[in-house]
């Protein structure tokens, strides 16, 4: 059967993201072009110890086994080293920090996010930090993977938008706002199929003592001693109201719109919402 594009389409899976020895070969080949960029030979051919590859090697404290001193021996150091991944990342690391370049800069992000690496130019330009974490990603696919398939498939999408190089920070935020919705329906309001999350909060302030949260306030003599005292299952609806009137094209004005930033936090909190739920630590008491 010939390659269909629109079944490509309709294929939804949670996009990867690389960190430092997992990176595809074209990944670690772009990011190895755009360091030797700022470390090759100067066109004048200067070799001194304040050419740029003294200075990266310097700043990295390279062991007795890098060739100090000697150009060109350094220079396929580099590029012998930088074929592992956790090498070619310290070095990108250590010429944002001291070859500083806004154009560089702006170029090595591009590479990143087309590549979907885990790493992300800091916003000062001065090197490279998490985009994710990859503890937060693997609770990203946890969730998928134990969640009911529409709640998986809406969280996908919302990941995908969220931190996809196309990505829509209207679409991740839309997908994560029903997938909260999705999850929380059988929990909140499990007699109407078709509320929506304005009305599951509605009926939960209706009469909050119908549902529970598994960590419950331990302190003694808390209460006595004018304590804020702690309710859990609060704490999951603020994360829900969080979601529901965060969303700015709906509560604030139909010009403006949630910042990709804002949006990836919606994802987030959509993502705890449904293991909570998944798992019972947020749910309806026994009748």
């Amino acid at each position: 059967m010939p390659w269909d594009p629109e079944e490509e389409d309709r294929r939804i899976e949670l996009l990867p993201l690389y960190y430092d020895n997992d990176m595809p070969p074209g990944l670690n080949h772009e990011l190895w072009t755009w360091a030797n960029g700022r470390i090759r030979p100067a066109s004048s051919g200067v070799k001194t110890t304040n050419h740029p590859v003294f200075v990266i090697a310097t700043a990295m404290h390279l062991g007795a086994d890098a060739p100090h001193g000697k150009f060109g021996d350094m220079q396929e150091y580099f590029k012998r080293n930088c074929s592992n991944g956790e090498f070619l990342l310290r070095t990108i690391h250590t010429c944002l920090q001291h070859l500083p370049a806004a154009g560089a800069a702006e170029y090595l992000e591009v590479i990143l996010k087309r590549g979907r690496s885990g790493y992300t130019v800091r916003t000062n330009t001065r090197g490279l930090e998490y985009r994710v974490t990859p503890a937060a990603r693997e609770q990203v696919e946890e969730a998928v993977r134990s969640t009911p398939e529409p709640v998986g498939q809406l969280l996908t999408k919302a990941w995908n938008e969220a931190y996809g190089v196309e990505g829509d920070p209207f679409d991740a935020y839309m997908a994560a706002f029903r997938a909260a919705e999705t999850v929380l329906r059988p929990v909140i309001s499990p007699n109407d199929g078709d509320a929506r999350l304005g009305k599951m909060i509605r009926d939960y302030e209706a009469n909050p003592n119908k549902w529970e949260f598994l960590l419950t306030e331990s302190r003694p003599g808390a209460k006595e001693k004018g304590l804020e005292l702690l309710d859990g299952r609060e704490t999951v609806m603020q994360m829900v109201r969080t979601i529901a009137y965060g969303q700015k094209d709906r509560h604030v004005f139909e010009s403006d719109e949630n910042s990709v930033t804002e949006a990836r936090a919606a994802v987030h909190l959509a993502v705890t919402i449904a293991m909570m739920c998944e798992t019972g630590a947020f749910r309806r008491k026994p009748e």
